[in-house]
């Protein structure tokens, strides 16, 4: 096959990929090549990214990048990279970015060859579902809470109700009774809700 041809084919194949193909540079940190998808994930044309000063450096969340470069260096002694981290796109909005390289020389020249994914949607499925198992753990202690309390309560205005009828004429003591009986009502309102919140989430 003509070199040119293959050349093309190649490129071809590299482009219609959902991800950003790149080669970089270990010592220089310069991007040799950046396929064009990364217009569409990070918002830079090829050409503006290897022209841009640290363009990775710059672009990756501050939060996520001490652990990005950590991985880094891990990764040059293992030969292989896979790291998630957050990026700023050029009109600011952060996309979550799986980049996964291997280390290879060129001339002499270590190099990463990998890709960039837009991994943003996974991330924040993964979010909804962690939210919702917390929030399934959370009713689940709220229910366990609310039955043990809910029968507690069933005793102190089941005696409070007996000590009523006990109290006779004193006044005074049947007023602190029916306030005693009236915060347990209350409260078993308050249980009722809890176990309530407790199926609703378990339904979830």
């Amino acid at each position: 096959m003509d070199a040119r041809l293959y050349e093309q084919r190649y490129r071809h194949l590299v482009e219609g990929l959902p991800g950003v193909v790149y080669r970089a540079s270990i010592r220089s940190g310069d991007w040799h090549y950046v396929s064009p998808v990364i217009e569409r994930l990070l918002g830079w044309t090829p050409e503006e990214w290897r022209a841009h000063d640290a363009p990775w450096g710059t672009s990756v969340h501050e939060d996520d990048r001490e652990s990005a470069l950590r991985q880094e260096e891990h990764a040059l002694e293992t030969g292989f990279l896979r790291s998630e981290y957050r990026m700023r796109r050029k009109d600011g909005e952060i996309v979550w970015i799986r980049d996964e390289a291997t280390l290879l020389e060129e001339d002499g020249h270590p190099q990463w060859h990998g890709i960039l994914t837009d991994v943003t949607e996974q991330r924040t499925l993964e979010n909804r579902l962690r939210q919702s198992q917390k929030l399934e753990a959370i009713g689940q202690l709220a229910g366990g809470i609310a039955h043990d309390f809910n029968n507690l309560l069933v005793a102190i205005i089941g005696y409070g109700e007996l000590a009523l009828q006990r109290a006779g004429d004193d006044a005074e003591l049947r007023d602190d009774l029916a306030q005693i009986t009236v915060a347990a009502d209350r409260a078993r309102d308050l249980t009722q809700r809890l176990l309530s919140f407790s199926r609703t989430e378990a339904r979830t």
